[in-house]
C-alpha cells in the first residue's frame, strides 16, 4: 500500500535456528495473507534484506495493547463486552481459515486510538501460528510455544487447535474482569507447564 503507514517485523536469525526461522515466517506470511477482517491486522508485504534477514510490512496499529489499558485501570462492562465481540470475530475469522494464533494475549491485542465502531481492537503477532495446510504434522504438533500465562495444557507438547485460543481468551477475560491473572487468583488450580 503506497503511502500507507506500517510496522516493519524482522526476524533476527541469529535467535533461532535458519530452517525454523524460515517456517515461522513463511507461517505468519502465509497466515496474515490469507485474512481480511477489521480485527485482524493486515499484512502488506514480506522479503529478504541483505544477510538473509527477513522481514514483514503490515498494518501500523496506533493505540495501545489491551495490557497497557488494564494496567491503567478496570475497563467497564460495555468495553469489556467490546473487546470481547471483537476477538471472538478476529478468532472466527482466523480459524475458519484453518489457523491457530497460539499465542493469544493481552499484548496482542491492539486498541487503535482513532478507533470507529466494530474496529476498535486488531489481533497482532502471528508469528508462532500454526496454519493447517497438507504439510503439517500430525494432529497440527508443532514446537511447544506460547505464553506461559495463558497457554493451554496441550501446548506444551506442541499440539494447538480453535480450542487453544479459546483457552487462553478465557483467562484473558477472567484478568480483565478481576485484574488479576488465573495464577494469581487460584495458584494451587495452575498446572506447571
Amino acid at each position: 500500500h503506497a503511502g500507507a503507514r506500517c510496522a516493519i517485523k524482522i526476524f533476527r536469525k541469529e535467535l533461532v535456528d535458519k530452517d525454523w526461522m524460515r517456517r515461522r515466517f513463511d507461517q505468519e506470511v502465509l497466515a496474515l495473507g490469507q485474512i481480511n477482517h477489521p480485527n485482524v491486522v493486515r499484512i502488506y508485504g514480506s522479503g529478504t534484506l541483505p544477510g538473509d534477514t527477513l522481514y514483514l510490512a503490515m498494518e501500523f496499529i496506533d493505540g495501545a495493547t489491551l495490557r497497557e489499558l488494564l494496567e491503567a485501570g478496570r475497563l467497564d462492562s460495555r468495553e469489556v463486552a467490546s473487546y470481547l465481540r471483537q476477538v471472538g470475530r478476529a478468532l472466527a475469522e482466523i480459524h475458519v481459515h484453518g489457523i491457530c494464533h497460539r499465542d493469544l494475549k493481552p499484548e496482542n491485542l491492539m486498541i487503535r486510538s482513532d478507533a470507529s465502531p466494530g474496529q476498535e481492537l486488531v489481533l497482532i503477532d502471528f508469528s508462532i501460528a500454526i496454519v493447517k495446510d497438507p504439510d503439517e504434522t500430525l494432529h497440527g504438533l508443532s514446537r511447544a510455544a506460547g505464553t506461559i500465562y495463558y497457554m493451554a495444557p496441550e501446548q506444551v507438547i506442541g499440539y494447538a487447535d480453535p480450542s487453544t485460543d479459546i483457552y487462553s481468551l478465557a483467562k484473558i477475560l477472567i484478568e480483565i474482569l478481576t485484574g488479576e491473572r488465573l495464577s494469581t487468583l487460584l495458584p494451587d488450580a495452575s498446572m506447571d507447564l
